[in-house]
């Protein structure tokens, strides 16, 4: 976290996008649209632990957007139970107490975006497919669903697994050949450019495709090995 900090500061601070002033281009952090919001809070004139607060108060709210949103998708889960808003509720307030999804988000990673992402493009999924199963406009459900995964591949590349899954859950329930047409154009064609803006500005600004944690972790092992991890 604080890797894409240093470099969020620099990029405030000169306008290059590298570790430190006068560093070489090298790609070292995974979350460009997350540093660019840490770049953005240097803007505004956070420095240093006030930089760190904000992030990690950032944090807070995207745990307790996630909360908002589990809550509406069991409830949404349960329409027929007269329990669904007590049992939502329930659910809802066992989100801020996930160990791992608080640890690693208040300590400035880009976790908390992602799964508040996932639980909104998931919301805007069942919104489709509750649609479609009424025979009602489901255009709604698909700009959510595009906006969250747009913003999910601009700050992780890897999110596009998550998003994939979604998008062919879409897909598969749509009953007709226009409403698959539909979520492909919406959903999946938009978060395909933007993967594309991704890896077009790595490789003209750092002159590599994929960034260089990539080449540190990953290179070396077989693609079964990568698929079975």
């Amino acid at each position: 976290a604080m890797i894409s900090m240093t470099y969020a500061r620099t990029l405030a601070e000169t306008g290059e996008w590298v570790w430190f002033p006068g560093a070489n281009r090298v790609q070292g952090f995974t979350n460009p649209l997350w540093t660019a919001y840490m770049a953005l809070l240097h803007k505004f004139g956070l420095e240093d632990s006030s930089a760190a607060f904000g992030i990690s108060l950032t944090g807070i709210l995207l745990i307790i957007g996630s909360s908002l949103i589990g809550a509406i998708l069991v409830r949404r889960a349960l329409s027929d139970s007269p329990y669904s808003f007590s049992i939502s509720i329930a659910s809802a307030t066992t989100i801020p107490f996930l160990y791992p999804l608080v640890f690693w988000t208040l300590r400035g990673m880009e976790v908390g975006l992602l799964a508040f992402l996932t639980l909104l493009m998931t919301l805007g999924v069942t919104d489709v497919t509750t649609r479609l199963e009424a025979r009602q406009p489901f255009i709604r459900g698909l700009i959510i669903s595009a906006f969250a995964a747009i913003l999910g591949v601009l700050t992780r590349l890897d999110f596009a697994a998550l998003a994939s899954c979604l998008i062919a859950w879409c897909f598969l329930w749509a009953p007709d050949r226009s409403s698959r047409i539909r979520i492909l154009q919406v959903i999946a064609l938009p978060m395909l450019f933007s993967i594309g803006v991704i890896l077009f500005f790595q490789y003209s600004y750092y002159g590599d495709w994929l960034p260089n944690t990539y080449h540190l972790k990953v290179e070396g092992f077989t693609i079964p090995y990568r698929l079975e991890r």
